[in-house]
């Protein structure tokens, strides 16, 4: 069809300056809709080679005016003007719009370029340029709008992360070097984290215990023993403190305490061990005087 006889109904207000003007432009004879019921007398009325409407605007009595049009006039392409959403773009083409435009994100030359495209392939007709299918355009859209999602995400992560930066290098300066040992464990028992104070206490040290069983983890059968049933303890809610000697002679503590995140129900475990052999040997000693010290 020459681009001179090329008559298009546009009835997307928010594209009737831009897209009109280009239209013309390229030979195209354009007229615009007044709202969705004038779009709807307009085609009744005489013959277009295209349709350029928006996806949401309904008639009186609810339709939207895209089905009503697709519905009607099985043959007249229609390009529907939307946001950019992975939903209204599938929506549209399975009501029957030829193309998708977003709104507010078109370049105006593009837009016209693919509204005359449809205009000259009507149903039936020649295919459309290879890629510039409906499934093509929507999975285009569709992409576009998952790689902008996924850089806002990161964005938002790197923010974020430089806000909590100074903060969760303390708390990491802190697990290093803290001297109880700590250790981590799923619902299931296994060691998620153990910090370095923990080689103490874990017979392959805190890296190679990572993964293991955290009863079996332990060399010495008193704290394994002391660690297997605290963790069932503290799956159940409790928080659990014990006192104990181990078989070297050191006296530990041991604290098991449930990671509840608010769910109801334990996650899994947190277990503190801290080796009192030293505090108790010196809270023992006899006081000693300093030389030159009054009586």
């Amino acid at each position: 069809m020459p681009a001179a006889t090329v008559r298009i109904l546009l009835a997307e207000p928010a594209l009737a300056v831009s897209l009109a003007d280009r239209l013309r432009k390229e030979g195209g004879r354009v007229e615009e809709a007044t709202g969705a019921l004038d779009a709807q007398l307009s085609a009744r009325r005489r013959s277009f080679a295209a349709a350029v409407v928006p996806a949401r605007r309904s008639l009186a009595g609810g339709e939207r005016l895209l089905d009503a049009l697709a519905r009607e006039f099985p043959r007249l392409p229609i390009v529907a003007v939307g946001p950019r959403d992975a939903g209204e773009i599938l929506a549209a083409l399975r009501a029957g719009a030829r193309d998708y435009l977003v709104e507010g994100e078109e370049d105006p030359v593009e837009a016209a370029s693919r509204v005359l495209r449809a205009a000259r392939f009507p149903a039936g007709g020649a295919e459309p340029e290879p890629g510039q299918g409906p499934e093509e355009q929507a999975l285009r859209l569709a992409l576009a709008d998952a790689r902008r999602e996924v850089a806002e995400r990161t964005d938002a992560f790197r923010e974020l992360q430089e806000i909590f930066r100074h903060d969760l290098e303390r708390m990491l300066l802190v697990f290093e070097r803290i001297g109880e040992g700590i250790l981590f464990a799923d619902r299931a028992g296994a060691i998620l984290v153990a910090n370095p104070a923990s080689a103490a206490w874990l017979a392959g040290g805190p890296y190679g215990a990572v993964g293991a069983p955290l009863a079996e983890a332990f060399s010495d059968p008193v704290l394994r023993e002391a660690v297997r049933v605290d963790r069932v303890r503290a799956l159940r809610g409790e928080r659990v403190e014990r006192f104990v000697t181990a078989g070297d002679g050191r006296r530990v503590r041991i604290e098991t305490l449930p990671e509840d995140r608010g769910g109801g129900e334990a996650e899994g475990t947190l277990t503190i061990l801290r080796d009192l052999t030293v505090e108790v040997q010196t809270s023992l000693l006899p006081l000693v005087e300093t030389p030159g010290s009054l009586p």
